[in-house]
């Protein structure tokens, strides 16, 4: 998430800086901008699926209601700014900036922007784009190539916390395997299965993702340390790990990417 590097500048040049984060009630943000201190609201959102989906019947009805409580929620809040990640949760939100005349500038990540920022480009005051080659999806007096933003803790990361945090005694390489915050079901039951053949040579850290399990079921073993999800933690980790095997999500390439670390990456879908 670019939300916390962007914010840490911005308090850095304003320490008075207030934030409302409006996101989805379910969503894996929810912990970890509470974490952060930044007060959080939820709206209802829905998801546009490509194919048949009883959900596709009733998301309409909870993005029309999602967009009357964020109007409430940003007319009591009055922005000076919105600053959006794009993704389907954020569409009622833009909305209901849009109606209150709040200054919109959207970030995106991707090389192929989402379908939530093109709609969105139109009422946007500025687009901040991750990859040079996005540009040419919307108007040239409107895109600013940024990059992806990197919080600043994640160059802080210690290898002996990191040591604490799994138990490892430092005496193997370390390999980290992750999925995302929401996790990737193949990559967990390939590592469950590949174990026997990495731990003579490697300890392995393993981010399952939230609500995802390991593979298949398996008593606790040394030189594996498992995590469902990780936030405060997650620099020692990068630090302690010397290669990474990850799902190829711009936020964590533009990390790891900061960080110089060998990743071995896997495309998304």
């Amino acid at each position: 998430m670019p939300h916390i590097a962007v914010v840490e500048r911005l308090k850095s040049l304003d320490p008075s800086l207030k934030i409302l984060y409006l996101g989805s009630a379910k969503g894996p943000e929810r912990c970890l901008v509470t974490s952060w201190g930044w007060n959080y609201r939820s709206v209802l959102v829905g998801k546009l699926r490509r194919y048949w989906d009883w959900n596709n019947v009733l998301d309409p009805f909870k993005v029309a209601a999602g967009i009357f409580k964020a109007i409430w929620l940003v007319g009591r809040f009055r922005p000076d700014v919105h600053f959006s990640k794009g993704g389907y949760a954020s569409l009622p939100v833009i909305v209901a900036g849009w109606v209150w005349r709040v200054p919109l500038v959207i970030h995106d990540s991707d090389a192929k922007p989402g379908l939530t920022t093109r709609l969105a480009a139109r009422f946007a005051r500025k687009i901040c784009l991750g990859f040079a080659e996005a540009k040419e999806s919307f108007s040239a007096q409107k895109v600013v190539v940024t990059g992806t933003p990197v919080r600043g803790e994640i160059l802080k990361g210690n290898q002996e916390k990191g040591r604490k945090i799994t138990g490892f005694s430092g005496k193997k390489p370390v390999l980290l395997v992750m999925g995302g915050s929401l996790g990737s079901q193949f990559l967990n039951q390939v590592l469950a299965e590949s174990l026997d053949r990495l731990l003579p040579i490697t300890d392995v850290i393993h981010l399952t993702g939230k609500g995802k399990t390991s593979g298949r079921r398996t008593k606790p073993r040394k030189g594996v340390a498992i995590f469902e999800y990780v936030n405060e933690e997650l620099p020692h980790l990068y630090a302690l790990a010397d290669l990474v095997v990850a799902r190829a999500g711009a936020n964590s390439m533009a990390e790891l990417q900061a960080l110089g670390k060998p990743c071995l990456w896997v495309p998304l879908g």
